[in-house]
């Protein structure tokens, strides 16, 4: 929990940048999760949290297993290009 209270504080120093208020957009690792559709939230859970194999998760969901690791890397692509940004954004602070 403190760690997202760091993460909200950088946030919000971030928002203070000349050529940035608080309307600015910033793409945050929140962000992308907060904007996952329920699919993508379960298939996570099932393979991250739960330790289910990408077959399992996609028997439970009814998917294929090639489904469950394409829609992994998507997110995974998405989390790393909010890190890439934020601490781009940081960098620049």
């Amino acid at each position: 929990m403190m760690l997202t209270t760091q993460r909200a504080g950088s946030c919000e120093k971030i928002a203070g940048v000349d050529g940035l208020d608080s309307a600015t957009p910033i793409n945050t690792p929140d962000n992308v999760l907060s904007r996952l559709s329920r699919l993508e939230k379960l298939i996570l859970t099932l393979a991250y949290y739960e330790g289910l194999t990408l077959r399992e998760t996609g028997t439970i969901l009814g998917l294929s297993e090639q489904e469950v690791r394409r829609t992994l890397a998507s997110i995974e692509g998405r989390f790393a290009r909010a890190l890439d940004e934020e601490r781009a954004a940081l960098e620049m602070a």
